[in-house]
Formats: C-alpha cells, structure tokens, sequence
C-alpha cells in the first residue's frame, strides 16, 4: 500500500484524492496539511492523519502530492517537500511562472528526487488514446481550444496559468514538445496563441474568455484530420491517481519535464504579450524569458 501526503487543501482535488484514494487502487492518504487548519481539518477523511505542520506532513510517507489551487503557491511548498526524498507530483498549474519551474526542475533534478506535474486532464482516456493514435504519423499542424479562466473563484482564477493549463497539456500530448515562439492575440472573449513549431509548422491554442468548460482539438495529419474531444467530466482523477502510484513505486515520471517546462513557458509568454492588449504580438520562447 502506498502512503501518501496530500499537502494544501484549498481544492477540491484535495477531496477528491482522499475519496479515490482505497486499498482496491494501492493507494492511501495518510497525511494531510494546508495552511488554513480549520478547512483542513472540515476535509480531513476518515483515516487521515491531520498534521499541523508540514514537516510532520511529509514524514513517514512513500510520496507527496502538492494539490494547492494557485500556482504561485507550489514553489515555496514543494521546496520544503524535497527534503523527504520521496516522488513528489505538483497538480496543476505547475507554477505560475517560467523562473519557478525552472527553478524547481533543476532543483529537484540536482539532488536526484523524483518529480512531476500535469493537469489531470492530460490522463484523459480520449486524450491518451488520440496521442497513441498519432504517434508514427506525419503532423502538419492543427488547433486546441478551451476554458481559459474560471472567474467565479476571483482574480487568480483568469490568470492564464489556471485554466490554460489544461489547453496547453492537450497541445504537448498531441502535439509534442519544442515550440520555438507564441504570437498572441486577445480579444473580448477570445484569446489565441500560434505556437511556432520547428519547419514552420503552427499549432492555434484558442482561450475562451466566457463559455462552457470544454477541451477540443483539431490534428491535421498526411492520412487526414483527426478530432478529439476531451470530456471535462470523465475518469481523469482516477487515471491520475494511478499514474501518481505507479510514479511512487518506480521513482519515473509519467511527464517528461520538457513537457511541463514548455506548458509553463508558453503560458507565461501568453501572460506577458497581455500587456499589448489587442495586439498581434509574437514572443519568443527561451531562457530567458521567464516572468
């Protein structure tokens, strides 16, 4: 049985993860932390040790999860997780910004601990099972839309990282790594990206500022065009879960970190052509471009 500490409890996922997480999976939350006590201990499950720290948290565990709502929270949380040495998966958004993923992935790549990150939705069977049918075949481009922000939960939550990130984990898996510039235009309820690929080939990413939560991608291929809808109310957290247990067990991440490195770089080069508003404006990606 996997033991696991479920650290920040200001989501649902951290509900959600306690409630999946059985001896029929492998799995169990064994301890639980979040900066707010009382909501921590109101979503505690049966079972679950509440600590009051977070050392305490990630001690005497096989692995942690670091399901905090906002990205800008996971850096500092995740720093003081690495000193467990134990795999560490970060729920989406990774960070909300190219300097603190960076800084995470190489800090954890240094001292040799296991570490990734991804939206549950880049486990969506639809997804997984579209990115499986592609592989070998010959991309020309194509296009992905979705949600781009959630404003009933406030200002955080029509920050680009918070909802775009599921948007940007549809185009890695179908689309791969290895985008050299984002030209971004935002309009009043739309706001589109082209991502530049090597060879010139281009990927539209599509936000939509209002709507229904919905996840879609067009491939265009040399054998024809492929269409994948990603169903926002599928299995993906129980996929997910799995994933975490088999990445605790084998110490290898099922996201390569190049994966969520660009996830995160185009993100912040979205955020930052958002000062422009209005405007076609390309950003290129790199290094040293991070916000």
């Amino acid at each position: 049985m996997i033991r696991l500490a479920l650290l920040q409890t200001d989501s649902s996922h951290a509900e959600v993860y306690q409630d999946l997480a059985v001896p029929e999976v492998g799995v169990r939350v064994a301890h639980l932390w979040g900066a707010d006590a009382g909501r921590t201990a109101a979503v505690a499950r049966d079972g679950v040790r509440v600590c009051a720290d977070l050392e305490q948290a990630i001690a005497d565990v096989d692995g942690i999860m670091i399901c905090g709502r906002w990205g800008d929270g996971h850096r500092a949380v995740a720093e003081a997780a690495l000193q467990a040495e134990v795999p560490v998966y970060v729920d989406k958004p990774f960070t909300n910004s190219a300097a603190d993923a960076d800084h995470l992935l190489a800090l954890y790549r240094d001292a040799g601990v296991p570490l990734f990150s991804a939206s549950p939705l880049r486990f969506a069977a639809e997804v997984e099972e579209a990115a499986a049918a592609l592989d070998g075949l010959e991309v020309f481009g194509g296009s992905v839309a979705g949600l781009g922000q959630w404003p009933d939960l406030g200002p955080k939550a029509c920050e680009v990282y918070f909802y775009g990130i599921h948007v940007m984990e549809l185009v890695t898996a179908l689309f791969g790594i290895g985008i050299e510039a984002v030209t971004t235009h935002r309009g009043e309820r739309l706001e589109t990206a082209l991502l530049r690929y090597p060879g010139g080939r281009q990927v539209a990413l599509n936000l939509l500022m209002r709507g229904a939560e919905r996840y879609e991608a067009t491939v265009l291929t040399a054998d024809g065009t492929r269409q994948i809808a990603a169903d926002p109310a599928g299995d993906f957290y129980e996929r997910t879960l799995a994933r975490v247990r088999d990445f605790v067990r084998s110490g290898r991440p099922p996201i390569d970190e190049a994966e969520t490195r660009q996830n995160i770089h185009v993100l912040a080069a979205i955020e930052r052509a958002r000062q422009d508003q209005g405007r076609w404006v390309a950003v290129p990606l790199g290094a040293d471009e991070a916000s």
